[in-house]
């Protein structure tokens, strides 16, 4: 009687046949059409279950084919003894693999260790600390010494790196931000962009303030800002980096 079942024709070697006639006979199936739905059922359910399936290389799997061909003509006590065998063997395995993996990580965590103690000793660089103070001015500002410094040594990191020299603050006009006495990081420059802190020279007298378009601002309210008429009279002596941290001096 005709039917409206969807069909599949495919083709099999003989090597195939074998093993499907195997099958079939191990699980007492009746006939080949039946085995071949059963087998196709089994791996439908294993790419569910697992998500994916995995092909091995022809060679492994004629070997793993031939395996199971042997356990299937062991008797009971056969099979225990490679069941045993296996469980041994397979415990072993999975203790050097996880042995392995603890080593990778620890030779990882000492690289790590290693690497950040590379960085934790980098050699100081050295940085100008000029006898001269520059005022964050109250009135007068001080006067810039071309001579008589002396060099000092501070940890590398990435404000000390950008600066050339450091230098002493005398006043209140800069706070909060800046304090009178810090030590400030300074970069050589001949000019810094509206809004910056830099340090000036007027008039031959040093200030830190913050550069505007008429004058020099004083971050502090109670303190008069630097007008300069014509701004090309002020000299810019270098950028702002930041306060020099105590802990930073070596």
């Amino acid at each position: 009687m005709p039917t409206n079942k969807p069909r599949v024709t495919f083709a099999l070697s003989e090597g195939q046949l074998e093993r499907l006639e195997d099958y079939r006979i191990d699980q007492r199936i009746k006939n080949q059409s039946q085995a071949i739905l059963s087998l196709i059922e089994k791996g439908l359910s294993d790419i569910e279950k697992n998500g994916t399936t995995y092909d091995e290389p022809p060679e492994e799997k004629r070997k793993l084919d031939e395996l199971v061909k042997k356990y299937r003509l062991l008797d009971p006590y056969g099979k225990e003894a490679v069941d045993c065998v296996l469980d041994v063997e397979s415990r072993r395995c999975e203790a050097a693999r996880k042995e392995q993996l603890e080593q990778a990580a620890e030779a990882l965590r000492k690289k790590r260790e290693q690497s950040e103690a590379a960085e934790e000793i980098a050699p100081p660089i050295p940085l100008h600390q000029p006898y001269a103070q520059v005022a964050a001015a109250e009135g007068a500002g001080a006067f810039l010494l071309d001579d008589g410094y002396e060099e000092i040594s501070v940890e590398m990191n990435k404000y000390t790196k950008q600066a050339d020299v450091i230098l002493k603050v005398v006043g209140r006009s800069m706070e909060p931000v800046i304090a009178d006495g810090d030590r400030v990081l300074v970069r050589q420059q001949p000019s810094v962009r509206i809004g910056e802190i830099g340090v000036f020279i007027v008039d031959g007298q040093g200030y830190l303030k913050e550069y505007q378009a008429d004058r020099l601002v004083s971050l502090n309210p109670d303190i008069d800002d630097v007008l300069v008429g014509d701004l090309q009279s002020a000299e810019c002596y270098g950028k702002f980096i930041k306060v020099l941290n105590p802990d930073w001096v070596k």
